[in-house]
C-alpha cells in the first residue's frame, strides 16, 4: 500500500535523525488515511483513545499542540506571516506509534518497519510499561541493551536494513 511506504518512509526518517519535519508531515498523511478506515469498522482511533486519557481542561490545549504543527506545515504558505506556536520533534515518537496503531486497526497488517518502531518505542520508554509490557521488553530486546537514545535508533536502523536486505 502506498501510504503504508510513505509512513516506513517518516520512520527512517525518524530514525536516521532526519529532518523532523519531513517525519512529521508524513506520519499524520498516513493518519489521515488509516483514521477513517479504523472508524468505519467501528473502532477507536489511537488517537481517540488517547484523548480519554487527557483532562478536560487540558484537551483543546492537546488537540491544538498535536494538531496545529501538521496544519502550519502543510499549510504554512496560506498565511506566510504565521508562525508555528509549539513544535517540540519528540512529539514525533508518539505521533508514529499512534500511525502503527491505526495503520494496523485498519488494514490488519503491519510493515516491517513499524514492527521496528514498536519495538523501539517499547526501548525507549520503559516506564510505560505494565508487567506484560515488560516481559515484551525482555523479548525484544536483544541488540539493544546498555545503549543510549542514539545507539538505539542506530541499532533500528541496522535491523531495518538488515530486513530490506533479506537477512531476516
Amino acid at each position: 500500500m502506498l501510504y503504508g511506504r510513505e509512513f516506513a518512509h517518516a520512520i527512517y526518517e525518524h530514525f536516521r535523525g532526519g529532518d523532523p519535519v519531513v517525519a512529521h508531515l508524513l506520519a499524520p498523511a498516513a493518519r489521515d488515511v488509516c483514521a477513517p478506515i479504523v472508524k468505519a469498522k467501528g473502532k477507536e482511533t489511537f488517537g481517540a483513545t488517547i484523548e480519554t486519557m487527557v483532562r478536560s481542561a487540558y484537551l483543546s490545549a492537546w488537540r491544538a499542540n498535536v494538531k496545529d504543527p501538521y496544519n502550519f506545515f502543510k499549510h504554512g504558505g496560506a498565511d506566510p506571516d504565521k508562525e508555528v506556536r509549539y513544535f517540540d520533534p519528540a512529539v514525533n515518537d508518539w505521533l508514529l506509534l499512534e500511525v502503527c496503531a491505526d495503520y494496523r486497526s485498519a488494514f490488519d497488517a503491519a510493515e516491517k518497519e513499524m514492527l521496528v518502531l514498536q519495538a523501539w518505542h517499547i526501548l525507549t520508554y520503559p516506564d510505560l510499561l505494565t508487567d506484560r509490557g515488560r516481559e515484551l521488553l525482555s523479548m525484544v530486546a536483544t541488540g539493544f541493551e546498555g545503549l543510549d537514545e542514539a545507539g538505539r535508533r542506530q541499532r533500528a536502523l541496522e535491523v531495518l536494513d538488515a530486513i530490506k536486505e533479506g537477512l531476516f
